[in-house]
């Protein structure tokens, strides 16, 4: 006699967003449409001067003082993260609506929000600048060299700045970022997202000048496609991410 293997339908476990990523260190503004992008005429990207000559002819030209304050205007679109539940009547009783996929939705945003972030740093070659690691070092070594290159330029541009890594470097730095309250930080203060949606190559760390975030509150909707007998819910959410002054990685070699 054959037996039939009965089952409890139960809730699903219970899961949460995992910890110290890109949410971490982001302060998101609410926006009715964040999709539609941003812009801003940038005002802390200019170069500063130092004068010791009224006349600022050292190098035997003629200057203004607002020569070198170039105005940098940035300019980022904007994206929606969707989660989807559907169930043709074929397949059994279950009621579709849009409560599960606004729970996958809250549970997984923050992942793909990451990859699309980090395949704009990865597709905007001008915002990248290359180091050489030195020769000799481990590689524990060579991600601190890096760290600290990172650290030096964002510094350079006259702040605290937003260090970006994959959760495998960020474990791989080990004692040089610890956490305080919900944010790692480095030893010098400045905070660190720990990715783990990726999408460039996850050796590389990223110093952003300041973030700037918007996005959306959850919508929601449901229908039918008639011609399978399939009922669809949706859950979706408007983003749009940027920074100032463009980004630095250093490339442990």
């Amino acid at each position: 006699m054959t037996m039939t293997t009965l089952y409890e339908v139960v809730d699903a476990p219970v899961r949460t967003p995992y910890r110290f990523g890109l949410f971490s260190v982001l302060d998101f503004t609410a926006a009715e449409k964040a999709a539609v992008g941003l812009t801003w005429e940038s005002l802390g990207c200019a170069d500063l001067q130092v004068v010791r000559d009224p006349c600022l002819s050292a190098d035997g030209a003629a200057h203004t003082k607002t020569d070198g304050l170039d105005c940098y205007v940035p300019e980022f679109k904007g994206f929606t993260v969707v989660a989807w539940d559907d169930s043709s009547l074929g397949r059994g009783p279950r009621q579709v609506n849009s409560t599960r996929p606004s729970q996958v939705l809250i549970l997984q945003e923050q992942s793909a929000v990451e990859m699309a972030l980090t395949h704009e740093l990865e597709a905007d070659a001008d915002l990248i600048t290359a180091h050489p690691v030195p020769a000799g070092a481990g590689l524990r070594e060579k991600y601190l060299w890096a760290l600290g290159q990172v650290e030096q330029e964002l510094a350079d541009k006259g702040g605290e700045g937003v260090i970006l890594v994959s959760r495998r470097v960020a474990t791989l730095l080990d004692t040089a970022l610890a956490p305080t309250g919900s944010v790692l930080r480095t030893k010098l203060g400045t905070p660190v997202g720990a990715l783990g949606g990726w999408d460039a190559a996850d050796d590389r760390i990223y110093g952003l000048t300041a973030l700037v975030a918007q996005r959306s509150a959850i919508a929601t909707g449901q229908g039918w496609n008639t011609a399978i007998n399939d009922n669809a819910a949706y859950a979706e959410r408007d983003y749009v991410i940027g920074w100032d002054c463009g980004a630095a990685y250093a490339l442990p070699a």
